[in-house]
Order: structure tokens, then sequence, then C-alpha cells
């Protein structure tokens, strides 16, 4: 529920930001509410939400706050080093998604789904996201 709700605040930042820019344009502005509602909302639910809906035989909590903690993180050392033109920030942020990734594939690691749908999305969720990383830093560029 943790990622859910961070999520929809996070899409709900990125209305914000957009209704923003549509008063006074941006395009640093249109990207971060780009990247709030897709990846910082949006992926967080999915991940999150796609998590619980996988059996795991990992420990969850403290496994949950690494996940959360490293994928929050992760977004705004992105959003910070792609506004700023820091490109120290951008990378360690977008290494640190990667890290949040892999959290994430570990904890669903040999687990066996109630719901076969849902680990497929899940998966194909990881694999997107992680792909977008490298592509995205040379875009910042």
């Amino acid at each position: 529920m943790l990622f859910v709700v961070a999520g929809a605040v996070l899409i709900l930042a990125g209305g914000f930001a957009a209704a923003i820019d549509g008063v006074t344009p941006s395009k640093h502005l249109s990207w971060a509410s780009a990247y709030l509602v897709l990846v910082c909302g949006s992926a967080q639910i999915v991940l999150g939400g796609g998590q619980a809906l996988i059996d795991s035989d990992r420990p969850r909590a403290r496994l949950v706050v690494y996940q959360f903690s490293t994928f929050n993180l992760a977004n705004a050392a992105v959003l910070v080093g792609t506004l700023s033109r820091l490109s120290v920030v951008l990378d360690a942020g977008s290494a640190l998604f990667l890290v949040a990734l892999g959290l994430f594939a570990w904890a669903t690691k040999g687990a066996i789904s109630r719901h076969h749908a849902a680990t497929i999305v899940y998966r194909t969720a990881l694999f997107v996201l992680g792909v977008s990383v490298p592509i995205g830093v040379l875009l910042a560029r």
C-alpha cells in the first residue's frame, strides 16, 4: 500500500506541475511533470502493487523499506540532476534507480504467482524501465 499511496501522490504532483506548465510553458517543467507521472508515480504503483500480487518467500518489511527508499531517492536525484544539469547527480540517480529495479526483481525471483498476467506485466515493466535508464541519460545530455 505504501507504493500505491506514494505513487498516487507523485502522479498528483506531476498533474500540478503540468497545470503550472500550462500557464507558463517550460521544456523542463513539461519533462518533470511527465517524469513525475510516468516514472515516479505510475511505475511505483505498478512495481509496488504488482509485487503484492506475486507470492514471494522473501522477507518483506525490511526489503520494502529498501525498495521504497532506493526508488524514491533515485527518482529525486534524477529530477534534481536533470533540472540542474548536474551530470554527476543524474548519473548517481540513474545508477541507484537500477539498484532499485534490481531489488524489485530480486524480491519476486522464483515466486509462484497467483496471477500469471500480473507476473508478465511486472517483469515487462522492470525490463522497460531498465532499458529506459541509459536512453534517458543520453537524452538528458
